[in-house]
């Protein structure tokens, strides 16, 4: 009886084990193996809110380890994207792909096209600099930055993420974000800023007091940026240069005091008179390649404004080992950075 008890355990193992392969016994809970459909609580849903003349598709990213089959999207049951202002309800399908089935008719929300950018920050709640409103800007005059500025000076506690990618500017005017005055600025509620490749210029004071920009990348059509393009912004920790630019000019970055590094690439010959004057937290410079001597002007790394203009030891370490070229590499030193700061070539 005990043997016939196990063989038959035995027998019933052996039989699931290739009922795994021919459907004879399930690992699934029981549905026999059927893909899955996507249900709209697995995309992640983008861009709802935006403004008319740079409307773009909105955003439908699947989450980790849900359907990446191709999306059709609906608006108002029509394929292609509206681009007049209004209110458009959305739907997408989503095709059929490896272990998962096509499904159509999902919910992706309401998508919003505001006439104007002063109407869709109006319609905004107040926020903080983490949580920036993405905005899609289309610039193609000069005269636009005065209306921006109005519109951005009105929404004082709306913090935003202006993105101008595809505008057509050929270059950012000077004082672009700014009046002239210190105080007269329509750029402090910028937290992040994206340039279009088509800009070749970064005028005069363009980005001067945009407090709350943190980052900024510069792309590689800039071949020149102004004297003080980003003086005074004092939240910007981090910024890229590009090769394209061969002449870092006066106060570029004067009192931008949350810099903390910066890379000199080596198209860069010439650093101006106080270009980083003031960045007290900047404790790590790397020089991409050599300026010479009287392209790294002694007073480009100064950083307070009573001493008597010296910049520490940093112009004497770079030239230490080629007097004439200087030499490129990674220097350091420890915050807060003052003049009488030390600075190590790393190895």
């Amino acid at each position: 009886m005990k043997t016939g008890k196990h063989c038959g355990i035995v027998g019933a193992l052996v039989m699931c084990a290739f009922g795994l392969l021919f459907m004879g016994c399930s690992s699934d809970g029981g549905n026999g193996g059927e893909d899955p459909t996507p249900t709209a609580a697995d995309f992640v849903i983008g861009n709802l809110s935006q403004i008319k003349g740079s409307v773009t598709h909105i955003t439908i990213t699947p989450k980790q380890g849900k359907s990446g089959g191709a999306i059709t999207r609906y608006y108002n049951g029509a394929a292609a994207l509206p681009t007049a202002n209004g209110a458009y309800a959305v739907t997408f399908n989503v095709a059929a792909a490896s272990g998962w089935k096509a499904a159509t008719g999902l919910t992706a929300g309401t998508f919003t096209i505001y006439n104007d950018l002063s109407t869709y920050l109006s319609g905004k709640s107040a926020n903080t600099k983490d949580t920036p409103y993405y905005i899609a800007l289309n610039i193609d005059d000069e005269s636009d930055f005065a209306t921006l500025i109005t519109t951005l000076n009105n929404a004082a506690d709306k913090y935003v993420y202006l993105d101008l990618s595809g505008s057509t500017i050929t270059e950012i005017p000077e004082y672009a974000f700014n009046t002239g005055s210190p105080s007269l600025t329509g750029c402090a509620t910028i937290t992040k800023i994206t340039i279009p490749n088509s800009v070749t210029s970064i005028g005069l004071n363009a980005f001067r007091s945009c407090t709350s920009l943190t980052s900024v990348t510069i792309p590689n059509s800039v071949t020149s940026i102004g004297n003080g393009a980003f003086r005074n912004c004092t939240s910007l920790t981090s910024v890229t240069i590009p090769n394209s630019i061969t002449s870092i000019n006066n106060g570029t970055f004067i009192d931008c005091t949350s810099l903390t590094s910066v890379t000199i690439p080596n198209s860069v010959t010439s650093i101006g008179n106080d270009a980083f004057r003031n960045c007290t937290s900047l404790t790590s410079v790397t020089f991409q390649g050599t300026i010479p001597l009287g392209g790294f002007n002694y007073m480009a790394f100064c950083y307070l404004v009573e001493d008597g203009y010296n910049s520490g030891d940093l112009h004497t370490k770079f030239y230490a080992t080629d007097a004439t070229n200087g030499t490129p590499g990674r220097y350091t030193t420890t915050a807060p950075v003052s003049d009488s700061s030390v600075w190590t070539r790393q190895p």
